[in-house]
């Protein structure tokens, strides 16, 4: 398997991976995804993967390999109206209990 093969394949897993300075490669996984078989096969591409991640970052799709794509963080205001609606929906099941005219 070369490198280029196990980033596809990782990547079509869910994984993302960074390189990052000097030589570290962070690996951001589905929970369980990373098996002790795989983490060996990543550890044996390492050098060459992180040449890989680094150029396509440096020249996105030129390549052959596409960059991995970042994980998105929620904003500050995203998590604000995610939690307002759900505070809002025991109010909304007791109102609705409330009114409810029963069997």
């Amino acid at each position: 398997m070369t490198a280029e093969t196990l980033l596809r394949e990782l990547q079509s897993r869910g994984f993302v991976l960074t390189p990052e300075p000097p030589d570290g490669l962070r690996v951001n996984a589905p929970r369980g995804a990373l098996t002790p078989e795989l983490r060996a096969t990543l550890a044996a591409h390492k050098p060459e993967s992180i040449a890989l991640l680094s150029r396509a970052e440096a020249q996105p799709t030129t390549e052959g390999v596409a960059p991995m794509p970042s994980p998105k963080t929620p904003t500050p205001q995203q998590v604000a109206e995610s939690a307002a609606r759900w505070l809002t929906l025991p109010r909304l099941l007791r109102d609705l209990l409330a009114i409810w005219p029963g069997p």
